[in-house]
């Protein structure tokens, strides 16, 4: 076999065995934030009392998905108790689709996070806004203490926030790169 068809060849293998291997877990419901968050905003405000966390991430990206996994492992997964909530934010980024939420959400199914789906990138703007990035903002991880209200349009500024977005120190985003040790660790300081 030629060089060219092996490499399309294994391609083609690797793609089928990805088509076939799904995120094996629990569906969780999800819910549409509509045209401007009101849904998200309402269960933010509910959980004034408690630490939240706020994940903005992609159902159909492999980095997206591992930090939403990475969330449920270091985080949900290790800081027990009521006074954490969390908040994962699905977005329509590398093509994503409310039709791709459903699996996506295996990956942080800890009974404290709440899913909901961003088809009209209402918090991708808005926290790219809140943020400063000048870029849509997703595949980052913001954490709010106790006592943050939601009461604008916008999202309140986070008091800590980690990112995925492209490289490590990718010039012009000044929030730093997701470790999930130092952000449960943060979290912590918190609760």
């Amino acid at each position: 076999m030629r060089p060219r068809r092996l490499n399309a060849a294994i391609l083609l293998a690797a793609a089928l065995m990805l088509a076939a291997c799904g995120i094996s877990g629990q569906t969780r419901p999800h819910t549409d934030l509509g045209p401007d968050a009101a849904p998200l905003r309402e269960a933010f405000n509910a959980d004034v009392g408690k630490v939240r966390v706020v994940a903005l991430v992609s159902p159909t990206c492999g980095t997206c998905l591992r930090g939403a996994s990475d969330m449920q492992d270091q985080v949900f997964g290790k800081i027990g108790g009521d006074r954490l909530a969390g908040f994962i934010v699905w977005v329509p980024k590398l093509d994503g689709k409310e039709k791709n939420v459903p699996e996506a959400t295996h990956t942080v199914s800890d009974p404290r996070v709440t899913h909901f789906w961003d088809g009209r990138a209402v918090l991708v703007h808005g926290y790219d806004t809140v943020l400063g990035l000048g870029t849509d903002a997703w595949d980052v991880y913001l954490v709010y203490p106790p006592g943050v209200r939601w009461d604008g349009t916008l999202p309140p500024a986070p008091a800590f926030w980690m990112h995925q977005l492209g490289s490590r120190g990718r010039p012009g985003v000044d929030g730093p790169y997701l470790d999930p040790g130092d952000f449960a660790d943060h979290i912590r300081t918190l609760i």
